[in-house]
Order: structure tokens, then sequence, then C-alpha cells
């Protein structure tokens, strides 16, 4: 789970931004919300609204940026590419710094109690390099640094610190190319080690050599997320991929079958069918088909997914990545996620994250122009977006003065009471 995130510089974002999902105490409960491990409340779902242009796609960026770093970016990357992000363009030349507060299921907890595990991570970085990669760990109010790499320009190399968490890594974390973060560089050589040594049939002794850092790659690794630096990922061409993860994972294609039977009128079930194509070099290729069935007269009738709609072709692929994060209690970072979906749909999805049906606290972080959610959300989950002079800025509906709990926040927003929306001359 994300409780905060905070950045600069990335962007139409120029100055620090801060998105804290934590909710104030006195707020009435919400089946949108949870509880941490002391008893904090943070929200599950947030709602970026604002006008074309504005920066709700940027604002999203640096979250799905960071998931990615820490996952793959060793993977990703050769050790001569730059780092795929923008900074804004009036300060192209200055650093860009990204900080998360995230918690994480701990790997060796025994009780309720202790359960979580809180971080910080901290991130200073150019396109050429990392300047700045730290990660604390809350050990008790305070927090204690688990490793640190620190670029000293006048040595030209990286001043290193590594703590009793890290299974003595210090040669790891001196060894990582600055092009990518310590955590996808370690992952990426645990996993060397399981394929050489899974003949030996010695995965025990490998687990046991782990570090703590080890276990928050999975997390990040997990995060699903259609935004892009340049676009965002259409759903309607991913059913090829989408199909796979299915035949995987039988238990997944029957939750979205259900689903999208329950909300797609006219479908009645969907198969999974192996068939023989003529593939672009019209060659034969066997390629498992999804078939939609629909019913006219008491007949049955099955379609192949490239004759449905616009909306059931992403519905087929959201929903698959959906059912996985609240399966894996992981972060879904959207963009416009609600473009090709029915309004039920879209509510639909967004109440998977309640409470009842979200035991690991999965979290669902968003842009949209659906005013109609405002009439779900609660201020705590809204975010308005606005920008000035080329610079975006982006703040929480409940800290907006003078706006109460039980006022319409919809009615108030398409006013242009609450700021938000375009200029219309």
């Amino acid at each position: 789970m994300i409780k905060k995130l905070k950045f600069s510089n990335y962007q139409s974002y120029l100055n620090e931004t801060v998105l804290d999902f934590k909710v104030p105490e006195k707020f009435s409960d919400s089946y949108f919300d949870c509880k941490d491990s002391n008893n904090h409340k943070y929200a599950r779902v947030a709602a970026v609204f604002g006008a074309n242009g504005s920066g709700k796609s940027s604002l999203l960026k640096p979250l799905s940026f960071i998931s990615w770093f820490i996952a793959q970016s060793f993977h990703d990357l050769s050790k001569s590419e730059k780092i795929p992000f923008q900074p804004h363009f009036a300060a192209k030349n200055k650093p860009t710094n990204i900080e998360i507060d995230f918690q994480i299921d701990s790997p060796i907890s025994e009780s309720e109690s202790d359960r979580y595990l809180d971080f910080k991570y901290n991130l200073t970085l150019t396109r050429d390099r990392v300047l700045l990669e730290e990660l604390k760990l809350k050990t008790s109010r305070l927090y204690s640094r688990v490793f640190k790499r620190e670029f000293d320009k006048v040595k030209n190399k990286y001043d290193v610190f590594s703590s009793s968490f890290m299974s003595n890594n210090v040669s790891r974390l001196k060894d990582t190319p600055p092009n990518c973060s310590y955590m996808s560089y370690l992952a990426r050589l645990n996993f060397e080690l399981f394929e050489n040594e899974n003949d030996n049939g010695s995965d025990n002794e490998v687990l046991e050599n782990l570090s703590l850092v080890d276990f928050i790659y999975p997390h990040f690794f997990l995060c699903i997320s259609n935004i892009t630096e340049t676009d965002k990922a259409d759903f309607n061409i991913l059913h090829d991929e989408t199909t796979k993860i299915f035949i995987k994972q039988p238990e997944v294609f029957n939750e979205v079958k259900n689903l999208i039977c329950k909300f797609d009128i006219g479908i009645k079930d969907i198969e999974i069918r192996n068939k023989t194509i003529i593939n672009s070099n019209n060659e034969e290729e066997e390629r498992n088909i999804p078939y939609f069935k629909h019913e006219y007269e008491g007949e049955s009738y099955f379609l192949p997914i490239y004759q449905e709609s616009r909306g059931t072709k992403s519905a087929y692929t959201l929903l698959c990545h959906i059912i996985q994060s609240i399966n894996c209690g992981t972060l879904a970072i959207l963009d416009e996620f609600d473009n090709d979906l029915h309004p039920m749909l879209t509510n639909e999805i967004i109440e998977l994250f309640a409470s009842e049906n979200n035991k690991k606290n999965a979290q669902l972080i968003f842009t949209t122009h659906n005013t109609e959610l405002l009439k779900t959300l609660r201020k705590q989950h809204v975010y308005f977006v606005e920008k000035d002079d080329s610079v975006s800025e982006a703040y929480r509906a409940d800290h907006i003065q003078g706006l109460k709990e039980r006022d319409n926040i919809n009615a108030k927003y398409l006013s242009g009471a609450l700021g938000g929306v375009p200029d219309i001359y």
C-alpha cells in the first residue's frame, strides 16, 4: 500500500507535489479506506479530475515510473541507456526527486500485530544517473536506514551504506549500474542464482540468504499500469497476452467472465478455444482465441473477440489486471481506464476495491472525466489538477477551504467552484 507520494520536477510538475493518502481520523469511516498497523486510515481509491492538458496523467506518472524503476530498470535498460522520464522543460538540467512511503506484508510475520512493514524510499536522479537512492525501514517510531548510495561528483563514484538488513550485500550495492535501482539489480542476480541452484534442489538455502530488500521487489513488480512516459497502453489490443494469463490462472478467468457476463448485455459465456490461423507471414499458427457466447431465439452463437465491441475488448484485459491486483494486494495505476466502459461497469470495478472484496488492501489510483463518480467517492478520495503558466498543481478535495462533507462535490465541481475545469472563453 502506498501511503504518500512526494515528487518535484517531473513533467508538468515543477514544484514539490504531495499525494498523501492518509485520511483524517475525524472523517467518518468509508469502505474505500483501510487501517494500517498503527490504526491510521488510508484511502484505497483515489480519483484525479482536471481539464484536458492540466496534468492529470502526469500526476500519476511518477508513481508508475518508480514502480517500474524499483522492479525492472536493471532488466529493461542497457548500461548506456538514459533513464526514461522527463523533467519539467524549464528545469531539464536539474535533478528530479521522488519519494514514497509504502507498506508491505512482512515475509517473517508470526502475528497480526507485526503483519506490516513500513518503508520510505527516496530517489534523486537525472536522465543520466541516480544521484541518491535510499531505503528506510520503520523500526519503532523512527525510521532506520536499510541502504543508501549517493553519487560523489568529486570522486566520480558512489558512497554506499548497507545495514544488517542487507545480508552483507555491500559489494552488490557498489556494483549497481548508475541508471537502475539497486533492488532491480539485486532481484536479477537472485533470479540467476535461483536458476543455477534449481538443479541442485537447494531453493531453501537460497531463500535463507535473501535480505529484507528482496521482498520489496515483488510488490512493485506486480503493480499494474497503463501509463507510459509518452502515452498509455490500449487495452483493446492486448487480448492475446491476457488470454495467456487466463490459461495459466483459470480462477482469474472465471472471475472476469462472471463480471463481463453480468454487465455486458448479450454475453452469456466466454470460452477460450485453440484455433489454427494464418498469421501475418501467411503461415499457419496455433493460437488460443476467446469466443463470446450470444443467444438469439433459443440458439447459441459464439463470436471471436475481434468481432466484439471496443468496450468488451477493453474490459476483457482491464478486468484481468484488476482482479490480479485485488488478489495480490498491489497497486493499480490507470489513466482514463473508463473511457470505453459503461458507467455501471466503471462503478463495479471501483467497488472491487471496497473493504469486503479487498482483503489485501490493493489500491486503485486513476484519472477520469466521469463526474458521476463524485457522487460515490468522498472528499479524501478526490484530487483536482490545474495548470497555470505551464506548471501543474494538484490538491485533495478535503483541503479546499469551506468544502463540507455534506456538500454536493459533483455539483460544485461542475459549477467551477472547486477548480480543475477548463476555462472556455
